[in-house]
């Protein structure tokens, strides 16, 4: 397991340890500090077993094998859930919650899905991001009614997605660029389920654009679309299909202004905001690319994680490719140039100031005709 927030990471190891590195003004990789880390330091995990790691813009949360949740670094929206807006630069755990099985962070508010498909949020509200059905922020976390049998759950900068068990997807928040429903502007305080979409098997959200991936392969796509998030660029924010010339999809990943697919090959494809080279294709191509653009150098790939201006690139062998700024030690990296294109990275825990190994889920890809 590994997550990225705007300029810190963190990984998870076979041992349940977590590494993390990265900026850290607010005490966001839960040190007990706020001393940035160039490159990665194991957190002292107070015996405590993690299986999954989840970064907001600047804070973290830390999952069990229980279901407790674990929090540290920026609270200004109330987005930790600890009845008040206190920041906390070592680990916390949320009270008076159900066991959780899934974490939705991003900037300052944050959604929970408990072990019986029940949805939980908190922080700032003031577009109704947090599904209550009013605006009013929430410093502690508070059931969403009337919201069951969800598999998944996606939070953008003001807008939240969930996926239900039978395939439909449901929006609330800010809608001001289409991110909920493509085509209106009105912001949705309840969940509301959004129109035209097939199947759904998966959603991600961006800082204002979300991303659906239909039982077909097929990706789909609405919200802003200011940096190339969604392809050709086009000032009609409604709901598209953005994969028609690719193989199918089987992966989809949307972070701040970009978007990045894995194709049924392991390839990946990426579009949007690439100011830092966080992309991976290059320095001889436009900051925003307005097309999926392939990702070369590397092999199949399983996983990605993206930060605001940094990416990891899991491959199905084990491998680790990083691509983007090195300035803020989010890519763990002894180094403060910019890596235009994959660069493999070692994983080696015996070694100080490394990644450690991290377990990954093994995928079957085979060639197949490209789609007419």
């Amino acid at each position: 397991a590994a997550s990225s927030g705007y300029f810190h990471s963190m990984m998870l190891d076979s041992n349940g340890i977590v590494w993390a590195s990265g900026a850290n003004a607010v005490g966001q990789l839960g040190l007990g500090d706020k001393v940035d880390r160039q490159t990665p330091v194991a957190l002292e995990c107070n015996e405590q077993k993690f299986v999954g790691v989840y970064c907001g813009g600047n804070y973290s949360c830390l999952l069990t094998d229980e279901g407790r949740v674990f929090c540290c670094g920026s609270n200004k929206g109330g987005q930790l859930g600890l009845s008040n807006r206190k920041g906390f630069s070592s680990l916390q755990q949320i009270p008076e919650l159900p066991p959780i099985k899934a974490i939705a962070p991003y900037y300052d508010s944050t959604i929970l899905l408990d072990t019986e498909s029940n949805v939980y949020s908190s922080g700032y509200n003031h577009f109704g991001q947090l599904g209550h059905g009013d605006s009013t922020n929430r410093l502690k976390f508070e059931k969403i009614e009337d919201l069951a049998g969800i598999s998944h759950i996606a939070n953008g900068l003001s807008h939240s997605l969930f996926l239900r068990d039978d395939g439909i997807v449901l929006g609330c928040g800010s809608n001001r660029k289409g991110e909920v429903a493509g085509g209106s502007t009105a912001k949705m305080a309840i969940p509301t389920r959004i129109p035209g979409l097939p199947c759904v098997v998966s959603i991600s959200a961006g800082r204002d654009h979300s991303l659906f991936l239909d039982n077909q392969g097929t990706v789909w796509g609405c919200g802003s679309n200011d940096e190339g998030q969604l392809g050709p660029q086009t000032t009609d924010n409604s709901l598209r299909c953005l994969s028609d010339s690719l193989l199918p999809i089987v992966s989809i990943f949307a972070k701040h202004k970009k978007s990045f697919l894995i194709d049924c090959e392991g390839t990946v494809w990426a579009s949007g905001m690439n100011s830092n080279c966080e992309l991976g294709i290059g320095v001889d191509v436009e900051k925003s690319p307005t097309a999926f653009t392939k990702v070369d150098g590397m092999p199949p790939i399983t996983d990605i994680i993206s930060g605001s201006n940094h990416t990891f690139f899991f491959s199905n062998n084990g491998e680790l490719y990083v691509a983007g700024s090195t300035e803020n030690g989010a890519l763990g990296l002894d180094t403060k140039t910019i890596i235009s294109t994959p660069k493999r990275v070692e994983f080696n825990s015996s070694v100080e100031h490394s990644w450690p190994e991290v377990p990954f889920v093994r995928k079957s890809f085979q060639k197949s005709a490209r789609n007419v």
